[in-house]
């Protein structure tokens, strides 16, 4: 008699729903095929954002009569056993018989995710980037296919559109920013900057193996070491000038000194002073005390407490709690960024 085991039948695994990309107006006239996941989409979109497409749908060796639903219809293709693959025409596979995708080492189910947010890129339909691998892969779409320019126009509000990813961000920097770099984007490129030039007292940006995005990396460090020591002679200068009227020279002197040099032992480690929350502690001590040249050290200071963290926004705060000591004031010029801004897009 049949064991319940040997009764059972598995159910054939269910497709996924072929997505479609709507333009009004306008059928699809190309079908994708990424694995299992079915894309109808427009012809015109892809040869507008990108090369290949433009390149290789209409090529000579391709067919110039269709007699299916679709004009186009492309498949997956393995490049060898592993993770890599591609799509090409079906007309190039031999009739009759399927690719053997066996092989695949990968998840073709986020094969198909990926691919999914690269079709939003070209339409520019919003989408959300939720980790670095997507990240990677979105990257690596836009450079095989050769339209990197709408997926960098579109990938920096992907990005913020993932809490999980914003909240990873400052340990996957050194990933991210070699991705960013590779895609020519800017927003998404400064970001990871502000997080490897800190912390103060020993900055990430050192690890960075790019030659090109390590230089860029050391002049906004530079950049930023010189705001900082321009504030500091400023604040010895404030502290040596005497009011006069205020009180006696000795007691100012002790007074200030007390706040300015002798305060520093709180937050000196490893013989490095935490710059960041040294001079916020200074600045809250001034400005709610009514010093008598509190105008002059919060226009010394307030600048350096400047954030250009955009995904993070008003939560990070330099000097204070995870940022105790980090500036988020660091910048970079457009021609110190590791390639050129005014040229026109690659592709």
């Amino acid at each position: 008699m049949a064991t319940p085991n040997q009764l059972m039948v598995t159910a054939p695994e269910t497709l996924p729903t072929p997505i479609l990309f709507k333009i009004e107006g306008m059928e699809p006239d190309t079908q994708l095929q990424v694995f299992d996941q079915t894309f109808l989409v427009h012809s015109s979109a892809l040869k507008l954002h990108s090369t290949y497409f433009r390149k290789f749908l209409d090529s000579p060796d391709k067919p110039t009569t269709f007699t299916g639903k679709y004009r186009y219809s492309w498949v997956t293709k393995l490049d060898g056993n592993g993770p890599e693959w591609s799509l090409v025409s079906d007309h190039t596979m031999e009739p009759g018989v399927e690719e053997n995708l066996s092989g695949f080492s990968g998840d073709k189910r986020a094969a198909g995710k990926g691919f999914h947010a690269f079709l939003c890129a070209i339409y520019n339909r919003p989408y959300a980037v939720e980790n670095t691998v997507k990240l990677q892969t979105l990257a690596n779409h836009g450079d095989y296919y050769l339209a990197m320019p709408a997926v960098s126009a579109t990938v920096f509000a992907a990005v913020r559109r993932s809490g999980s990813f914003v909240r990873t961000l400052p340990g996957s920097a050194s990933k991210v920013i070699v991705i960013a770099a590779k895609m020519h984007n800017e927003e998404l490129f400064r970001e990871c900057l502000v997080y490897l030039i800190n912390p103060w007292v020993s900055p990430r940006y050192t690890s960075l193996e790019d030659p090109a995005i390590l230089h860029s990396a050391k002049l906004a460090y530079n950049q930023l070491c010189a705001r900082v020591s321009k504030a500091q002679e400023a604040l010895v200068l404030v502290a040596n000038a005497h009011p006069v009227g205020v009180m006696d020279g000795a007691t100012w002197e002790h007074a200030v000194g007390a706040l300015l040099f002798r305060g520093a032992s709180g937050f000196i480690i490893n013989d490095r002073i935490l710059l960041p929350k040294f001079f916020r502690t200074i600045y809250a001590a001034i400005t709610a005390n009514g010093h008598p040249q509190a105008r002059e050290i919060e226009n010394i200071l307030k600048p350096l407490f400047k954030n250009n963290l955009v995904l993070t926004g008003a939560h990070a705060i330099a000097g204070e709690d995870v940022y105790q000591d980090s500036f988020l004031c660091v910048e970079i010029e457009d021609v110190d960024l590791p390639w050129d801004v005014t040229e026109e897009p690659r592709y």
